[in-house]
């Protein structure tokens, strides 16, 4: 029944929306899709086809509306699954599988890790709508249609089971975030937005080399059955290498910092705060799911590595924000140090440590996001965000 009224849901809001001239959704087939990733999908499919520059006195308050109304049904969906999980279980549950979609199957599932980023991904994405409710009045259907796709692919990376799926998507977020930037942003938007695409498409390049090495070693890309592997020790290593560059640069550590925080002085405020709030913590994601659990030994014995790389990134960042006069500059800052803060604890191999290290990770994800909202209610992007005295805060 539960199911059954998922699907229902977005084919409720199709028939709502077709009275605002939508976009033809008779070809959507919504049983091959799990609802908690189609619902967003549905909003950013029944967009009205006028554009706002097109019709100068257009009223895009139900654009917006429809958006907000989708991520907030979206958000009751997963407070429902989480109401339903069961915490006693160590294992992968609401387990779906899907042969049709492609020659691959395509699984989709829940543990006690991802429900937490998947509650995080449904609340922060209202916050993002709401944050330039009326900042925001040219090209608003771009905007909603790029926040709500970047909700479904967020989703989809915290919901396959399959390592290959994985990489898809924690790539697919890139060309939205690059657009959003680039159509959205200050007055240095294309510079950031070709930052924030080159560093992180070149990094991940190395994270592809590993998953299409354990893919040739093991024949297979699901999680279930890589977990049952143990990969020899010069393997390891290798696949370290190239899994931590790749989550490094999503961190991001000392040196690797310069896109961040272009990305964050350019993005228009729900851009920041998705940014801040959920795509830093894909690498937060990605070392539980691929590095911990899979490369233990080389995880171990680099351990002190880690621990240098992240105590030289917390101070670099504290220093950093000391002499900026950029509010949104500030806190990038303060979100690498805090970044380095929990890729420390992770690594602590200790139950203590690691559970820090969720915790400050979905706690940064509620301040971060505070932050650039207090900054955005008091200053108008018209400035810059620039501040040549502190007392103006």
């Amino acid at each position: 029944m539960l199911l059954t009224l998922l699907l229902l849901i977005p084919i409720g809001g199709i028939f709502v929306i077709s009275a605002y001239n939508s976009y033809e959704v008779s070809n959507l087939n919504v049983e091959s899709v799990k609802p908690i990733i189609l619902i967003p999908m549905s909003g950013v499919f029944n967009r009205p086809v006028y554009n706002s520059d097109e019709i100068p006195n257009l009223n895009v308050k139900p654009i917006k509306t429809i958006a907000l109304v989708t991520s907030i049904i979206n958000l009751f969906l997963s407070l429902i699954i989480f109401t339903l999980f069961d915490f006693s279980s160590n294992q992968f549950q609401f387990v779906q599988e899907y042969h049709e979609i492609s020659y691959f199957d395509f699984y989709l599932g829940l543990d006690g890790l991802s429900i937490y980023f998947v509650l995080l991904t449904t609340i922060i994405t209202p916050i993002a709508l709401l944050s330039n409710w009326t900042s925001i009045s040219e090209n608003v259907k771009s905007y909603v249609i790029i926040i709500l796709l970047l909700e479904t692919l967020l989703l989809a990376v915290f919901l396959v089971l399959d390592i290959l799926l994985f990489y898809i998507f924690f790539e697919s977020i890139l060309p939205p975030l690059f657009i959003l930037i680039g159509l959205f942003g200050s007055s240095n938007k294309v510079r950031a937005s070709f930052y924030l695409f080159l560093y992180t498409l070149l990094g991940s390049l190395f994270l592809l080399l590993s998953i299409l090495t354990m893919s040739s070693i093991m024949g297979t890309t699901d999680f279930d059955a890589l977990y049952k592997t143990n990969f020899n020790y010069s393997t390891q290593l290798l696949l370290f290498y190239g899994i931590f560059i790749a989550f490094a640069v999503k961190t991001p550590t000392i040196f690797l910092n310069t896109w961040l925080l272009k990305a964050h002085v350019e993005s228009p405020l729900g851009g920041s705060i998705i940014l801040a709030a959920i795509v830093l913590k894909l690498s937060l994601y990605g070392i539980f799911r691929l590095i911990l659990p899979l490369l233990p030994k080389a995880s171990l014995d680099y351990t002190y590595i880690i621990y240098l790389i992240g105590v030289i990134t917390i101070i670099y960042a504290s220093f950093s924000t000391l002499r900026t006069i950029d509010v949104k500059e500030l806190i990038a800052y303060s979100s690498v140090s805090h970044a380095a803060v929990y890729l420390i604890g992770v690594f602590s191999n200790t139950i203590q440590g690691i559970e820090g290290g969720i915790a400050l990770g979905l706690a940064h994800g509620f301040v971060s996001s505070g932050l650039f909202v207090c900054a955005g209610l008091n200053f108008t992007p018209a400035v810059l965000w620039f501040l040549l005295y502190t007392k103006n805060i």
